[in-house]
């Protein structure tokens, strides 16, 4: 099976760890480019234009669904990106929280928040136009979201994901490290996907379309004091290109996967 599937304890102590993250973070809920040094920008400027790309596409008002929505900074950005109805759902009900009263400030009517366990959350099959989901694949049970999600989504639907790609020693001994020093959970930075990962999701839909980014990306912190962060940033991304043929060791990846198959 791909995917982690946690036991009850494990899903406790993710819970616990993002309950300690939501009373940390309750400045602000709105994703920034500026939360990322230039450098590791890109992975996330791909999410936005594929959201905005699909979203638009459509032509109609749409429904989505932000899976492991966290304190909800990336679902308030979809929504501004979308101008359709927005759900997000969170495992944390401290995080989920936040969201909510970020969402009162702002008076948003189109954007929802619910707590819910991805794995148990129950959606009529072809509701969604889109779902979308920012490293939540980590420490999830793959074969039985993937699943829900190919059911949840409309003929034509998407699902779209930023995530990080766990094949590069050094991105991995840096997430081993974050683990350590209890910078991230456990669960999280052992379950990082993988191309079987990728794979098993490729298989379930019509039309995939990846973006691999940031395999040079740990010469950031290095270059960044020798060239300045825009220099190395565009530096980075122009290796990407050139050595493209190394994407297998990519710090992130984005896809659009459209055209879900629903095993019968």
């Amino acid at each position: 099976m791909i995917g982690m599937q946690l036991s009850d304890s494990e899903k406790n102590d993710e819970k616990v760890w993002y309950q300690k993250q939501s009373l940390k973070n309750t400045s602000s809920c709105r994703f920034s480019m500026e939360t990322f040094p230039k450098y590791l920008q890109k992975p996330y400027r791909v999410y936005e234009t594929m959201i905005c790309r699909c979203g638009s596409s459509l032509q109609r008002p749409i429904q989505v669904l932000d899976l492991c929505c966290g304190m909800g900074e990336f679902t308030f950005l979809i929504a501004e990106l979308t101008h359709g109805t927005v759900f997000g759902v969170d495992y944390s009900p401290e995080s989920i929280q936040v969201a909510v009263k970020e969402l009162e400030k702002r008076q948003l009517t189109n954007l929802r928040f619910e707590v819910g366990d991805v794995e148990q959350c129950q959606f009529e099959d072809g509701f969604f136009d889109m779902i979308c989901m920012s490293g939540g694949l980590s420490y999830l049970n793959l074969d039985v979201v993937l699943e829900k999600i190919c059911r949840w989504l409309k003929p034509d639907g998407a699902f779209i994901i930023v995530d990080t790609y766990g094949h590069n020693p050094l991105f991995n001994l840096k997430r081993q490290l974050n683990y350590w020093f209890r910078y991230t959970t456990k669960q999280t930075a052992a379950g990082i996907p993988k191309k079987p990962t990728l794979d098993k999701i490729r298989s379930r839909f019509q039309s995939f379309e990846i973006e691999y980014c940031g395999t040079f990306a740990f010469m950031g912190p290095f270059l960044r004091y020798l060239i300045g962060e825009t220099y190395t940033a565009k530096l980075v991304d122009k290796l990407d290109e050139i050595f493209s043929s190394f994407k297998k060791y990519a710090f992130k990846f984005v896809f659009c996967a459209q055209g879900p198959k629903v095993q019968k």
